[in-house]
Formats: C-alpha cells, sequence, structure tokens
C-alpha cells in the first residue's frame, strides 16, 4: 500500500513487520468556511480574524448586530473531533505521538477542546445536532461559520445550491501567531483480519479498489467536490 498511497506518519499504521495496514483516502487541507454576506452585515473583515480570539471577538460582533445567527455551528452531543484534531496538529501534534502514544490528553488536545468549549460559553456557538443539521444551518441564517475539511464545499455545492455565492473560504484560526493557517480535515480506514462483519469488510475493499485507489475516479472526486486524494497518481 505505500507505494499507491502517501505514507503514514503515525507508527500504529503499520504492523510487526512494517507493512502499512492503514488506508488514507483523503488528505483534506483545512479552511474556515464563512457566509461573505452575513460578515458585510456585520461590518466584519475575515482579513482581521488571525487568531482564534480574534475569532471569538468576531462572533461577538456578529452576535450584537445579527442576535438569530451564531458564529460557528457544531453537533455538540456526537462531538466535534475533527476539529480538536485540526487545532492540535496546528501546533504540532496529532491523536498520536511519534512513538505511537495517545497524545489526545497532550497540552495541545487539552487547548484545542477548551476552545471549543469557549465557544459555546461565549455564546457564539449553534448546536447543529448532527451530519443532516449542519447542511440544514448551513442553508439558513443560523450560523455564519464553519470550520471544515476544503472538500465541505463540494457538500454545500451538492447540498446548498442555492447559497451559491455566499459561502466563501479563508484561512483558519490560530491560538498563536507563527503556527500553521491551515491543518488536516482527512481521515484513515482500518481492517482486520478477524473482522466480525466480513462482508462489510469485503464491500469497503471493493469501493477501496474501484474509487479510492484509481487516478480517475480521484480526480473525479477533486473536480466534483474538492476531495484531495492520498493516492499518489493523482497528485
Amino acid at each position: 500500500m505505500g507505494n499507491v498511497v502517501e505514507p503514514s506518519k503515525i507508527a500504529t499504521s503499520f504492523d510487526s513487520t512494517g507493512k502499512q495496514v492503514i488506508m488514507p483516502w483523503g488528505i483534506a487541507p483545512t479552511v474556515l468556511f464563512y457566509r461573505e454576506d452575513l460578515f458585510q452585515k456585520a461590518g466584519i473583515d475575515v482579513n482581521s480574524i488571525v487568531t482564534w480570539e480574534d475569532f471569538i471577538e468576531a462572533g461577538k460582533k456578529l452576535q450584537a448586530a445579527l442576535p438569530n445567527t451564531k458564529m460557528i455551528g457544531f453537533p455538540y452531543t456526537i462531538g466535534y473531533s475533527s476539529f480538536i484534531r485540526a487545532v492540535m496538529l496546528q501546533q504540532g501534534t496529532d491523536y498520536f505521538d511519534k512513538d505511537g502514544n495517545i497524545a489526545i490528553y497532550s497540552k495541545p488536545g487539552i487547548e484545542a477542546a477548551k476552545l471549543l468549549q469557549r465557544f459555546v460559553k461565549e455564546g457564539i456557538a449553534f448546536d447543529t445536532t448532527d451530519w443532516t443539521g449542519t447542511i440544514r444551518a448551513s442553508k439558513t441564517d443560523d450560523i455564519a461559520t464553519i470550520p471544515y475539511g476544503i472538500w465541505w464545499g463540494g457538500t454545500l455545492k451538492d447540498q446548498a445550491p442555492e447559497m451559491k455565492g455566499k459561502w466563501k473560504a479563508a484561512y483558519l484560526p490560530v491560538l498563536e501567531e507563527g503556527q500553521p493557517k491551515t491543518s488536516i480535515w482527512g481521515r484513515s480506514w482500518r481492517i482486520y483480519n478477524k473482522c466480525w462483519r466480513s462482508y462489510k469488510t469485503n464491500s469497503y475493499i471493493g469501493i477501496c479498489q474501484k474509487c479510492y485507489t484509481k487516478c480517475r475516479k480521484s480526480n473525479d472526486g477533486f473536480q466534483k467536490i474538492r476531495t484531495f486524494t492520498s493516492i499518489y497518481t493523482s497528485l
């Protein structure tokens, strides 16, 4: 697999023989999607949002100008783990350290989780409940921003065509100036030899073979929904 897809940087992606057993299927650079029209109504310049502190202050300004609109939306009960990871990566740490040890309780992980808490405590967050609710909120004036992988633009194009021209993308804010103004919202999949649902495993492998490991299919995904493939032949 290592000569087909982007090699994993995580030690636990390899078995005892050094063989890569994780399938990274998307790199997904992270951006801040924002409603340009709502920002204009609230008098917010997106270029003035450099840090997450700036983001929170802009959220308060937006709330004052547009009481029925929240700055950011995410599902409270399900969680926003991808956001936590994205902010951890901005600080140079992933879910696992270079030795494969769990790092979610590290300082970067705690800082990322606290940031989500602040969004709620400062009154700038909207509970979208689930995936469907997030799409619904993106089609109304419920939320003004959503940090997501670049592929979210394809989701908006497909699920909210009536919002064409309203959603724009900007750099991701940072905790401290000098940190990377983007991150990764990509994912990987791992299949175990003794999977109790072998039929689902086989179905997934079939999808990988037909979609994720084919250059043309991967490029189609980029063109249509902005998925950044991890397949070498498409890069």
